[in-house]
């Protein structure tokens, strides 16, 4: 009788532990849908060649990524096309 109520009581503990998270894990996620995926922070460390340390992440929503990539395009084709035609 007495393993009886310990079991019963460990199982309800349990149950309503495993509810709880439950519900945590639900709110967590309708918080994530609230933010619009044009506006999430996307985080990324650099990574550079012979680089002792690691840097510290950058964080920028998709279109500010594609906005930097894009910048970084154009000044490599102007810095690439500065060096075809200057003169020798």
């Amino acid at each position: 009788m007495r393993s009886f109520l310990v079991a019963s009581s460990c199982g309800l503990a349990l149950l309503l532990s495993a509810t709880a998270m439950a519900g945590e894990s639900q709110g967590g996620a309708e918080q994530a849908h609230l933010v619009p995926a044009s506006q999430q922070l996307i985080c990324r460390a650099p990574v550079h060649e012979g680089e002792l340390l690691p840097s510290a992440k950058q964080c920028y929503t998709q279109q500010e990524w594609d906005a930097r990539q894009k910048r970084m395009q154009n000044s490599i084709r102007e810095m690439q096309m500065r060096a075809l035609t200057q003169h020798r």
